[in-house]
C-alpha cells in the first residue's frame, strides 16, 4: 500500500509516523506523508486526531504564479553556466536545478498542504519546460523521474551550504554545486577553467537565494 498522494508527495512530502494497530494486538509504526493522512481522515477511513492545518499566508497564490516568477531564472543561470567554458548544451538541467530550489523553499511555507502544492507546481513548470522546448524529444515521465534524482542532490548541497556559516567549507559546498550543474548541463568530466568555475559559484548561491526569496515573497503577499 502507497502511503503518499502522488509522485511529488511520495519524494518530497513531510513525513509523520503513525501508530497503526494489528490483529495481534501491538502496533507498528509506519511513516506517511501529511497530505495523506489528512486525505484518509476526510474519507473517515483513518481515525487520527493531530494538530490543526498550518495557516494559509496568502489565499490567492498559485503554483503557475510561480513558474511564471521563477522564468527568468532560466535565463540567468543559462548565462552564468555559460561563463564557466562556453555554451552549456543541457538547458533542460537549469529548469531541472530551479524546480528543485523552488520545491525545497514551498515545503518550508506555511501554505494548506505543502507537499500537494509542491506537487502541483512541479506539475505545471513541467508543462512549461514542454512548451518552452517542444522539439526536445523529453517526454513528461523523463522529467519527472529527473527531478525525483536530482532533488535530493541539489537540494542536500544547498542544505549543507546554508548550515555551514560563513567558513571556507560554506566556499567549497557552493563551488561543488556549481561543479554538479555544470556538469550535468555539459556532461564534462571536468572544467577546462577551474577558477572560472570557482568565480561562478558566487552567483550560483546568489541566484539560488533569489529564488528562495521570490518564493516567499509571493506566498507571503509582501510587495
Amino acid at each position: 500500500m502507497k502511503f503518499n498522494t502522488g509522485f511529488f508527495d511520495g519524494l518530497f512530502g513531510k513525513k509523520v509516523t503513525l501508530q497503526l494497530p494489528q490483529d495481534d494486538g501491538t502496533t507498528r509504526e509506519v511513516r506517511v506523508t501529511k497530505a495523506w493522512l489528512e486525505k484518509m481522515t476526510e474519507k473517515g477511513e483513518l481515525d487520527y486526531h493531530g494538530k490543526p492545518s498550518e495557516e494559509v499566508l496568502h489565499d490567492n497564490i498559485s503554483p503557475n504564479d510561480i513558474v511564471i516568477k521563477l522564468d527568468k531564472y532560466r535565463t540567468e543561470l543559462v548565462s552564468l553556466m555559460d561563463t564557466i567554458d562556453g555554451p552549456i548544451n543541457n538547458h533542460l538541467e537549469i529548469g531541472i536545478f530551479i524546480a528543485s530550489i523552488a520545491t525545497m523553499q514551498i515545503l518550508n511555507l506555511k501554505v494548506n498542504d505543502p507537499p500537494k502544492f509542491a506537487d502541483s507546481f512541479n506539475m505545471h513548470w513541467i508543462n512549461d519546460t514542454m512548451k518552452a522546448f517542444p522539439s526536445s524529444g523529453i517526454t513528461k515521465d523523463i522529467l519527472i523521474k529527473r527531478l525525483q534524482d536530482m532533488f535530493p542532490i541539489y537540494c542536500g548541497l544547498v542544505d549543507e551550504w546554508l548550515k555551514a556559516g560563513e567558513t571556507e567549507q560554506r566556499h567549497n559546498i557552493g563551488v561543488q554545486l556549481t561543479w554538479e550543474l555544470f556538469s550535468n548541463c555539459t556532461k564534462k568530466t571536468e572544467p577546462a577553467h577551474f577558477i572560472k568555475l570557482v568565480l561562478a559559484s558566487g552567483g550560483l548561491m546568489g541566484i539560488t537565494i533569489n529564488i528562495s526569496r521570490e518564493i516567499y515573497v509571493i506566498a507571503s503577499g509582501a510587495k
